[in-house]
C-alpha cells in the first residue's frame, strides 16, 4: 500500500513532500486503505488515465452504471458518443459541485500547516517572511519565574499553536468558504508550572498584529510576530493543484 516515502493506492500516489504539506496526524486513506475522497484529485499523476465508476449524478448516491475516465493534464475530453454526452454533462456539474467544495478544505488544511510552520521557522511562514523580533529580557525573566520555557517564542504553554483550527466549510451550490482559525476555547485559566494564576485570553490577535494592530499587554506595547496572513507558498500550493481539483477530474470520457 505505501511507505514511508510514498502513498499510493489504485494509481493514485502522494509524495512524503506533498503529504509533508499538511497538519500532522492528517489522514490522506479511509478505512479500506484507499485516498480519501477530498485528496483524489491532489494524488492524480500526470499524464495517467484514470477508470472508476462515479457517483450516480441523477441520485448523487449509488454508482453510475459505466466506468468514467479522467486523465491528468490532458487539454481535451477526448470524443464522446452523442448517446452519453447528457451523462458527461451531468457527471461534469456533480463532480464541479464536489471537488469544488473538496478544493477550498483541502487548501485550508494547507493554510494551516503553513500557519503552524511558523512557530518552529520563526518568523511567518512565506518566502517574504521577516525573522521574529527576539525576546525581551522583560519577557525571559518572567518565563524563569513562571518556571516555563524561557526560549521558545509565541511557545510557552503550546496553545496558541494548538489553537490554530479549520473550520466547517459553509457552501451554497458551486459557493464555498473555509476559514482558519485561532480557537479561544484553546486558551484556558490554570496555572503556571511555578504555582502562579495565570488568565484565559486569545491572545492570537495580540502576538499576530502587535503594537502596529494597537496591540498591548499592560504598559507594554506587544511586539508583532506574525504568525498568520498571506502566504506565497500558499498561492503557490493553491496553483499546483487547481487544474486537478477544477478540470481533470471534472471533465470525463466515458470509458470504452
Amino acid at each position: 500500500m505505501a511507505s514511508r516515502r510514498v502513498l499510493s493506492s489504485r494509481g493514485y500516489r502522494l509524495t512524503a513532500k506533498t503529504m509533508g504539506m499538511f497538519p500532522k496526524g492528517t489522514q490522506f486513506t479511509n478505512m479500506s486503505g484507499h485516498f480519501a475522497d477530498k485528496y483524489y484529485p491532489m494524488a492524480m499523476v500526470e499524464g495517467k488515465e484514470y477508470s472508476r465508476f462515479r457517483t450516480n449524478p441523477e441520485t448523487r448516491t449509488g454508482k453510475s452504471t459505466q466506468r468514467w475516465v479522467s486523465k491528468s493534464g490532458r487539454t481535451s475530453v477526448g470524443d464522446i458518443d452523442i448517446r452519453y454526452l447528457g451523462q458527461h454533462f451531468k457527471l461534469a456539474y456533480y463532480s464541479l459541485e464536489k471537488n469544488s467544495l473538496n478544493f477550498v478544505i483541502v487548501l485550508s488544511e494547507r493554510a494551516q500547516a503553513i500557519f503552524q510552520g511558523s512557530f518552529s521557522k520563526k518568523k511567518f511562514n512565506s518566502a517574504d517572511g521577516q525573522l521574529w523580533q527576539p525576546l525581551s529580557e522583560h519577557t525571559i525573566s518572567k518565563r524563569k519565574k513562571h518556571k516555563t520555557t524561557p526560549v521558545r517564542m509565541l511557545q510557552e504553554m503550546g496553545e496558541l499553536l494548538s489553537s490554530i483550527k479549520t473550520s466547517k466549510p459553509a457552501t451554497s451550490g458551486f459557493s464555498h468558504m473555509a476559514s482558519v482559525y485561532t480557537d479561544p476555547k484553546a486558551f484556558k485559566a490554570t496555572r503556571y508550572p511555578s504555582g502562579h494564576k495565570r488568565r484565559a485570553i486569545c491572545y492570537a490577535a495580540i502576538h499576530n498584529e502587535g503594537s502596529q494592530g494597537g496591540y498591548s499587554f499592560g504598559k507594554y506595547r506587544a511586539v508583532r510576530r506574525q504568525f498568520m496572513g498571506h502566504s506565497t507558498y500558499f498561492l503557490a500550493f493553491s496553483n499546483s493543484i487547481i487544474r486537478k481539483y477544477l478540470f481533470d477530474d471534472v471533465f470525463l470520457t466515458r470509458k470504452r
